[in-house]
């Protein structure tokens, strides 16, 4: 493989990646997220070590995908504290009744 090709590779395994993430995100599933952002630093790390700018032209895609993630991450937390509270208010209903 040559170097452009090498390079080509490089983007479709980073784009991949983060769209695999993203897919994840917005399905909920948090353990396949975690499992997938566990090695992504490293690979996005060495992918700038290796092809240093040439990276740059997928960097907008990479970012909004970022973007989405988070937002389904404040998504899920605030889902989360809802039934948290949902939760701890129906404890507390019990615990009174049961008094």
């Amino acid at each position: 493989m040559n170097e452009i090709d090498v390079l080509e590779k490089t983007k479709l395994e980073l784009l991949s990646h983060s769209a695999n993430m993203r897919n994840a995100a917005e399905s909920q599933d948090w353990k396949l997220l975690s499992e997938l952002q566990s090695n992504w630093q490293e690979k996005l790390e060495s992918a700038i070590k290796v092809h240093a700018n040439n990276i740059d032209v997928i960097g907008e895609q990479l970012i909004e995908d970022n973007s989405a993630i988070i937002n389904c991450l404040k998504e899920g937390q605030k889902k989360l504290n809802a039934d948290f509270s949902k939760n701890a208010h129906s404890t507390e209903s019990i615990k009174k009744y049961l008094k």
